[in-house]
C-alpha cells in the first residue's frame, strides 16, 4: 500500500486510492475521526431538526464506512438516501462505488440535501469542487449543503447560489440553496 505524500496539488485518492485505511493506521488521525464520528452521533440530528429540509434525496458523496451517512438513514430514512464512494468500505447497497467526479454526471437527481465528505479542501480540492459544484446544480430551493471543515473556518462563506447559514462547533458548516 503506498503512503500518504500530502501532496497539495494532487488529490490524495489520487495519491492513494486507499488512503484511509493509511490514515486509521495513525492514532491521533483515528482517535480525530471516532472523535468526529461521536460529534455527529450527538449532534447531527438536533442540527437539522433546526432546519426546514424539502423534498428530495439526501445524498452524501465520500461515504468511508458509513458513519456520518447511517445517520442520514436513521434520520431521514434510507429509502431516500444515496451514497457514492470510489472504494467499497461498507456493504450498502444504497451506495453507488465509482469516482464521484467522473460518476456526478450521470446522477442529477433532486436533492434535499448534499454532504460532502469526500475529506478536506487542503488535499482533496477536486473532488470537494466537484461535490460543491453538484451541490449547487442539483439542490432544490432551499436545499442544505453540509461540508466537515477540518479547522478551516474561513472556507465555504461566499459562495455563489448558496447562502452560509451556519457552523457549528468549528466541525460542521451548512449553506443553503437560495
Amino acid at each position: 500500500m503506498a503512503s500518504i505524500s500530502w501532496n497539495k496539488e494532487v488529490d490524495i485518492i489520487d495519491d492513494n486510492l486507499y488512503y484511509m485505511n493509511e490514515l486509521m493506521q495513525d492514532p491521533v488521525a483515528e482517535e480525530t475521526l471516532n472523535k468526529w464520528k461521536d460529534w455527529v452521533e450527538h449532534n447531527l440530528n438536533k442540527i437539522l431538526s433546526q432546519y426546514m429540509i424539502p423534498e428530495g434525496m439526501i445524498i452524501q458523496a465520500g461515504v468511508w464506512n458509513g458513519d456520518f451517512y447511517s445517520v442520514l438513514k436513521d434520520i431521514f430514512g434510507w429509502e431516500r438516501c444515496i451514497g457514492f464512494d470510489i472504494v467499497k468500505y461498507t456493504e450498502d447497497d444504497s451506495v453507488i462505488y465509482s469516482d464521484f467526479r467522473d460518476l456526478k454526471d450521470e446522477h442529477q437527481l433532486p436533492c434535499a440535501l448534499f454532504y460532502n465528505g469526500m475529506g478536506n479542501w487542503l488535499y482533496n480540492k477536486k473532488s470537494k469542487t466537484s461535490g460543491l459544484e453538484y451541490a449547487k446544480r442539483n439542490l432544490v430551493k432551499g436545499g442544505l449543503y453540509l461540508d466537515s471543515i477540518h479547522m478551516d473556518t474561513t472556507i465555504l462563506k461566499d459562495v455563489e447560489g448558496l447562502n452560509y447559514m451556519a457552523t457549528y462547533d468549528d466541525r460542521l458548516i451548512i449553506l443553503r440553496k437560495e
